[in-house]
């Protein structure tokens, strides 16, 4: 699968969120995958794309399947 059709699995309901180590830490939408997957949607590039651990927690708890490793 694509770029595209990675960005397009998700809908965006946040189960992500508590799995990704620096959200839990930050609380900020900008360093948890949805808000990176948001960035790379607007073609933004962010401190929060950068602060990715590549842990691929987010993987795990997603329910739309989005591999986040290939965004």
């Amino acid at each position: 699968m694509g770029l595209e059709e990675e960005l397009l699995k998700c809908v965006h309901c946040g189960f992500c969120l508590e799995s990704c180590p620096t959200y839990v830490v930050t609380r900020s939408e900008i360093h948890s995958p949805r808000g990176r997957i948001t960035a790379v949607k607007l073609g933004l590039t962010s401190e929060g794309i950068e602060t990715c651990m590549y842990c691929r927690r987010c993987e795990l708890a997603c329910p739309s399947g989005v591999v986040y490793s290939e965004i």
